[in-house]
């Protein structure tokens, strides 16, 4: 099932399978390179791009709106042993 942006029938679903929703992990890129993943990807360079995109999407994101934002915590951010991923587990984001 793919749900994209529709949070409502997300939870929908969930509900209705007994689901309780803590976090969501978004596929955050739709570019056909990461079908197979981004930073859990086989493929060290497909992970690797995965996180400059990651990296410069979360930078103009705080950019554009730094007049709202005033820190951005990931934590934790779990480094696997070289050439097997990076995952945040969670993230919050304090407005000003």
């Amino acid at each position: 099932m793919q749900l994209q942006n529709d949070w409502d029938e997300l939870a929908r679903f969930a509900r209705e399978q007994g689901v309780r929703i803590g976090a969501v992990n978004p596929n955050l890129f739709q570019e056909d390179e990461y079908r197979l993943g981004s930073f859990c990807h086989p493929d060290a360079g497909v992970r690797r791009r995965a996180l400059e995109h990651c990296l410069v999407t979360l930078s103009d994101f705080a950019g554009a709106h730094e007049d709202a934002i005033r820190e951005v915590d990931l934590n934790p951010v779990i480094v696997a042993p070289r050439g097997q991923g990076v995952c945040v587990v969670d993230a919050t984001i304090v407005l000003r």
